[in-house]
């Protein structure tokens, strides 16, 4: 319906008709369209900031910065990314630590500060000086693994990957601080094990856990220690052990012919050797073996598996193939170790009251663990051969000659073989002693009885 509204207008005698319009009656579709968009474009064309030319700005390179990412930082100084968000994590209270919103960066110039704050991330002054030989070991976390691997020694400036430094005339391990850096360690554990030998004689010879500090002080290093000891240093042979030893090499023509043959030769090619039992016809378990010759070498490192043994036994035969060792015409050589065997001790002590009781049941215990270790039991005055077996009365004999007014009421003594666990009786002995059998400590109890 069209609002219009009607006027007449005369002029001139011209009558003139106004249609007023409000809504016009039909417009067509693309007129209001057309319509739209214009007014949109107006508006935007409104609203719209001139743009600005931007040149160009040269890039700052990483040394410039201020500030880097860990990717940044990782391509700069060498050192992973993974280790430097442990670094990070570490020292979250360093000062070139900078946080953005969620986001960590470092601060170029505080973190070169920190990082020579130390010269050396390790600075290892060793036992011993005029080194012959050195090989150094870093326990590393491989997949979650901690494993020792061997480094090695640093051919150039360049290297920078498991290599470390070594003054052997003054005994001193240097690993840069770099490749510290850049080594996820184990925690658990010696971190650095360092096996050397030198020419300083017996002097070289040390107990476990001597080696104790460290020449300077190092922030990724709290403590040092050997967990073995040092042996195999000698101060060279006098002239009368001279004079034997060449009148059995000339007598033998440098071949092993008695069992004290093959023990000099032997601890003259290795070190470590505490004992050694050679038999010709008998196999490891006493059993006859005529094109045999069975020789077992006791280690001071036996405890700690077959693993070390193996080691030195192959050392031991390359060895003994350089010296054009000659085995007599027919005869098979077998190196072993002895065959072990735990014994295990329960002791009744009396008492005629409880004062002290813990004292006598750690002396006790102490005592039985020396005197069944083949190698300690020579602090008690004992002597115990590869195949010579312990006894209770010696272990009686032990007890009562450490321990004052000790009063052995019983003993207890079983050996465990076959995976059975075995009484000591007289006739054990007639049965399981071989030339090769050698005791070892098993589980001990030592009760205290009131009397």
């Amino acid at each position: 319906m069209l609002n219009t509204d009607l006027g007449c207008n005369n002029a001139n005698g011209i009558t003139l008709i106004h249609e007023i319009t409000e809504r016009p009656a039909k417009v067509p579709t693309m007129v209001p369209l057309a319509y739209g968009i214009l007014c949109e474009l107006k508006k935007t064309m409104k609203e719209a900031v001139p743009v600005k030319e931007v040149k160009d700005s040269p890039a700052v390179s990483i040394a410039d910065k201020y500030s880097l990412s860990i990717q940044e930082a990782a391509e700069y100084y060498g050192i992973g990314e993974k280790r430097l968000r442990s670094i990070i994590s570490e020292h979250y209270n360093e000062p070139f630590i900078l946080e953005i919103g969620s986001h960590q960066r470092i601060k170029r110039r505080l973190f070169e500060k920190f990082l020579d704050q130390f010269d050396t991330a390790a600075d290892i002054t060793l036992s011993q000086q005029n080194l012959l030989k050195a090989d150094v070991y870093v326990k590393e976390l491989i997949d979650g693994v901690g494993q020792y691997i061997l480094w090695k020694p640093a051919a150039s400036v360049a290297d920078d990957i498991r290599v470390y430094h070594m003054d052997m005339a003054q005994g001193i391990l240097h690993i840069d601080k770099r490749i510290m850096l850049n080594t996820a360690f184990d925690e658990e554990g010696p971190q650095i094990r360092v096996r050397h030998s030198n020419y300083n004689g017996s002097e070289a010879n040390l107990p476990e856990n001597s080696i104790i500090f460290l020449r300077n002080a190092v922030r990724f290093i709290s403590s040092v220690h050997n967990p073995f000891p040092t042996y195999g240093g000698h101060d060279g042979y006098t002239q009368e052990i001279s004079e034997k030893l060449i009148t059995g090499l000339l007598r033998t023509r440098n071949r092993a012919v008695t069992a004290k043959d093959f023990y000099d030769m032997i601890a003259q090619s290795t070190f470590g050797v505490r004992k050694v039992k050679c038999v010709s016809g008998i196999d490891l378990f006493g059993d006859p073996d005529p094109d045999v010759i069975t020789v077992a070498v006791l280690i001071d490192e036996y405890e700690k598996g077959v693993h070390i043994f193996s080691e030195l036994k192959d050392e031991l035969r390359k060895k003994l193939e350089e010296q054009s060792f000659v085995m007599p015409m027919g005869k098979r050589l077998v190196l072993t170790q002895p065959r072990f065997v735990k014994f295990s001790v329960r002791v009744w002590i009396e008492r005629d009251s409880m004062e002290g009781a813990c004292d006598i049941q750690n002396k006790a215990s102490e005592v039985i663990y020396e005197f069944l270790d083949p190698l300690k039991c020579e602090q008690l005055g004992i002597s115990r051969e590869i195949g010579e077996l312990p006894r209770t009365s010696q272990i009686i004999s032990a007890l009562r000659a450490n321990i004052p007014d000790c009063n052995i009421s019983k003993i207890v003594m079983t050996a465990q073989l076959d995976g059975k666990e075995i009484p000591i009786k007289d006739d054990f002995y007639q049965k399981y002693e071989t030339p090769f059998i050698m005791g070892i400590n098993g589980k001990h109890v030592v009760h205290i009885d009131l009397i």
